[in-house]
C-alpha cells in the first residue's frame, strides 16, 4: 500500500491514520467510561482515592524516568549531534508540531529501539544509540525511525492515558488499539522520510541489524507471516501491543502489495476461544451433575455444603412392626436394628434407641412404652 500524505504550501503534513485506529479508540474510550462509572457507583466515589494514588505513582515513575534521561542520556542540540537534532527539528516542522521535542540519545545495552514520551506538556524522543549505529549512513532509515516517534506525538497517542486506562489494559481491545497506533506511526515515518524503500529499511534494521538489513529479501520476509497463520499464533498476535515486524513491512510495501492475507488463522483463533468458553461453562456444570452419582464422593461433597444429598430409596423396607414386637419381647438386637431402620427422629427410632440401651431390669418399661 502507498502512504497517503498531503501538505499545502506552508502547511503541516497530514497523514491518514490506519483504518482501525479511530473506531478502536472510540471503543476504548466508551469501555473506559463505563468501567469508571461502575467503579464510582459501586464504591460511592471511594475509587477516586485509588485513582489519585495510581496517578501519583505513575507521575512519580515518569518523573524518575525523565530525570534519568536528563541526567544520563545525551541531549541532541545545535552543539551536540547537530545532524540528528536538525533532522528531528525538520521532521517535527513537517509534521506540524509546535515545538521540537527534546531528543535524547540513550545507550541501552544493545537494544534496537526508540520511543516517544511526555511529561506535562513537554515532549521527548528517545533514540537508542545501538539503533542509530545500526542505521549507519542510511539517513532515510534513520528518518523513518525518528518520524515514527514524532507520529506518536503528532497523533496524540500519549494523551488521556488515565481516562482510557481501563480500555488500554483490556486484552484484545487495548492491544488492538495499540497495534493500530503502531501502523499509523509507520505511515508517519514513511511520509516524513519520503522514501518507501527507505521506510522499509528503517523497520528491517529492527529485524536484521546493521550487518544484514540490506541483504534481507523483503518479499520472503513478508511471507514469514504464514508461520503465524495458526489459531494459537493468531491469539498471541491479538494479545500483543505491537504488530509483527513482517506485517508492518508488508503494510508499507507497495510493489508487492499484501502478499499474505488469510482468514484461516483468525477463524481458528475464534474457534479456539469459543471452545475454551464452552468448556469453562460445560465442565463445572458436568461435574456438578455427576457428583451425586459417585457414591464415594456424595457424602464428602454433601458435608462440604456444595451439594444436597438426596436420601436413597430403601428398596427393601425393614419390617418395623416385627422389630418392634421382638424389641418388646427383650431382643436387644431387634432394638438396635429398629433404631437404624426407622426414619430419622421418628417414634420408632426413639423406641429402638431407648430399649436398645436398656438394662435387664427395665424390660417392663420398654414393653409399656407407647408411641
Amino acid at each position: 500500500m502507498s502512504i497517503e500524505a498531503s501538505a499545502g504550501f506552508g502547511q503541516a503534513m497530514q497523514v491518514r491514520r490506519s483504518p482501525g485506529e479511530i473506531p478502536l479508540f472510540i471503543a476504548v474510550l466508551i469501555f473506559s467510561l463505563i468501567i469508571w462509572a461502575l467503579l464510582l457507583a459501586g464504591s460511592l466515589g471511594l475509587i477516586l482515592i485509588y485513582v489519585i494514588l495510581i496517578a501519583v505513582f505513575l507521575f512519580c515513575a515518569q518523573l524518575v524516568y525523565i530525570v534519568h534521561l536528563r541526567g544520563n542520556a545525551v541531549l541532541a542540540g545545535p552543539d551536540q549531534f547537530p545532524q540528528i537534532y536538525d533532522r528531528v527539528a525538520e521532521l517535527s516542522r513537517k509534521a506540524g508540531l509546535r515545538t521540537v521535542p527534546r531528543t535524547y540519545l540513550l545507550q541501552a545495552d544493545g537494544a534496537l529501539n526508540a520511543l516517544a514520551t511526555k511529561l506535562f506538556r513537554g515532549q521527548y524522543v528517545v533514540l537508542y544509540t545501538d539503533l542509530l549505529e545500526a542505521c549507519g549512513t542510511d539517513t532515510v532509515a534513520r528518518d523513518m525511525i525518528i518520524g515514527h516517534e514524532i507520529g506518536h506525538l503528532r497523533s496524540g497517542h500519549l494523551n488521556w492515558f488515565i481516562l482510557t486506562a481501563p480500555g488500554r489494559f483490556m486484552p484484545f481491545l487495548g492491544t488492538a488499539y495499540s497495534r493500530a497506533c503502531e501502523y499509523t506511526c509507520d505511515r508517519w515515518g514513511a511520509a516524513l522520510c519520503g522514501d518507501e524503500a527507505g521506510a522499509r529499511r528503517g523497520l528491517l534494521v529492527l529485524a536484521g541489524g546493521r550487518a544484514l538489513t540490506r541483504d534481507i529479501n523483503v518479499e520472503a520476509y513478508i511471507r514469514q507471516q504464514q508461520d503465524l497463520d495458526t489459531g494459537w499464533m493468531t491469539i498471541a498476535r491479538w494479545l500483543s501491543n505491537y504488530p509483527p515486524l513482517s506485517a508492518r513491512v508488508d503494510a508499507l510495501t507497495a510493489p508487492y502489495g499484501s502478499i499474505h492475507r488469510s482468514a484461516r488463522g483468525p477463524l481458528r483463533a475464534v474457534a479456539i476461544m469459543l471452545t475454551i468458553v464452552a468448556l469453562t461453562v460445560a465442565v463445572p456444570y458436568g461435574i456438578v451433575q455427576a457428583l451425586p452419582h459417585i457414591p464415594a464422593l456424595t457424602g464428602l461433597v454433601a458435608g462440604s455444603g456444595i451439594l444436597p444429598v438426596t436420601p436413597e430409596a430403601d428398596t427393601q423396607p425393614a419390617d418395623l412392626d416385627g422389630l418392634i414386637t421382638a424389641c418388646r419381647e427383650g431382643d436387644m438386637q431387634a432394638c438396635d436394628d429398629l433404631y437404624y431402620a426407622a426414619p430419622v427422629d421418628s417414634d420408632e427410632e426413639e423406641f429402638g434407641n431407648s430399649c436398645g440401651g436398656r438394662v435387664p431390669d427395665n424390660t417392663q418399661l420398654c414393653a409399656n412404652m407407647d408411641f
